[in-house]
């Protein structure tokens, strides 16, 4: 396990401070608030970036609800899956990957094998920001992507009903986010900080054996 990145625990801080500064609008009537010794020096304690007068301006309610978006952000960080070169944060129906190693270093041309038979290259896209990604669909209009990257530090994924777990082949360790409609399978190269991707309305036993001939 391991916690979020500063990046990361900054912009949930912000979206705490704003969900508080929205609660003590609507509380404005209520009485003012003082806090025990005890209450602020924790407060403090845990919000070390927050400003002394921003805090004290907060109503019950505010503080409140601060109080409640922090503990969460704690209770995420502590629950975070660690995977090979990044942490997984499933919010229930979307996640987070956070990159353990971000590095800005240009993509290779991505080197591509096997792929399930009817499915056809259609799209194919590089990106000056390091990030490259292969589409291929067939008759039926299903699509496979496959993707990798090197300089974003966190990617939202859909794990909205997904079975999550991981499989290590060849001294690799695949993340497989699997449902009946849709599979996503990540796995990183820690040597160059190159995060891997395949998404795809495909089992995920298919989905790795074309992992297996992606570099």
């Amino acid at each position: 396990m391991e916690y979020a990145s500063s990046a990361f625990r900054d912009v949930c801080i912000q979206a705490a401070l704003e969900l508080a500064q929205a609660d003590a609008l609507a509380a404005a009537q209520m009485p003012e608030f003082v806090p025990s010794a005890r209450f602020t020096r924790r407060m403090r304690r845990l919000l070390p970036h927050v400003k002394k007068n921003k805090y004290r301006s907060l109503t019950t309610a505010a503080r409140v609800a601060l109080v409640a978006a922090l503990l969460a952000l704690l209770a995420l960080s502590a629950v975070a899956a660690r995977h090979y070169g990044f942490s997984l944060f499933n919010l229930g129906s979307y996640g987070l990957l956070d990159l353990n190693k971000q590095t800005d270093q240009n993509v290779e041309p991505l080197v591509y094998g096997y792929i399930p038979e009817g499915f056809v290259l259609t799209k194919e896209k590089y990106e000056e920001m390091g990030y490259v990604y292969l589409i291929f669909s067939n008759e039926q209009g299903s699509m496979i992507s496959i993707s990798k990257r090197t300089t974003y530090s966190t990617v939202s994924v859909d794990t909205e009903n997904k079975e999550i777990y991981t499989v290590e082949k060849d001294g690799i360790e695949y993340t497989i986010l699997s449902s009946p409609e849709r599979t996503s399978v990540y796995w990183m190269n820690s040597a160059n900080g190159i995060l891997y991707e395949i998404v795809g309305p495909i089992d995920a036993e298919t989905l790795l054996k074309v992992a297996e001939d992606v570099r």
